[in-house]
């Protein structure tokens, strides 16, 4: 789902196994620049999902353009690539929590405007009765 102001604040959440994956196939191969079609044969994802996730974890993934062809390869970053792998899924456990937090932070501040909405109502809805 794209978002219409281009802002993406959930990039991490309930994708952080998918992202650990595709991580984990990248380590796996030889080439250093893989296309989503072999990824997603390696991880059994669709390519439009594999796609999805690549370009929502731009700090882990780089999207490196053919010059000569009209397709795109993704690669690791070359600061994850010389990170152990505890390093990589631990930055990806903090996005998540971080994440996470922003998530039922938002979900406060609604539930309390909504409180505060119905609380100063009150005085009018008794004087209807």
């Amino acid at each position: 789902m794209a978002n219409p102001f281009g802002l993406s604040y959930f990039r991490y959440r309930r994708r952080h196994a998918r992202i650990l994956e595709i991580y984990e196939i990248f380590l796996d191969s030889p080439k250093r620049l893989l296309h989503p079609i072999e990824i997603s044969r390696q991880c059994g994802l669709h390519m439009l999902d594999v796609i999805d996730t690549l370009d929502r974890a731009p700090e882990i993934f780089l999207r490196v353009p053919s010059g000569s062809q009209s397709t795109t390869k993704y690669g690791l970053r070359p600061s994850v690539a010389v990170q152990d792998h505890a390093e990589v899924s631990e930055f990806i456990r903090k996005r998540v929590h971080y994440e996470t937090l922003f998530f039922y932070g938002i979900i406060i501040v609604v539930v309390n405007a909504v409180i505060v909405v119905g609380l100063s109502l009150i005085p009018y809805v008794s004087t209807l009765f």
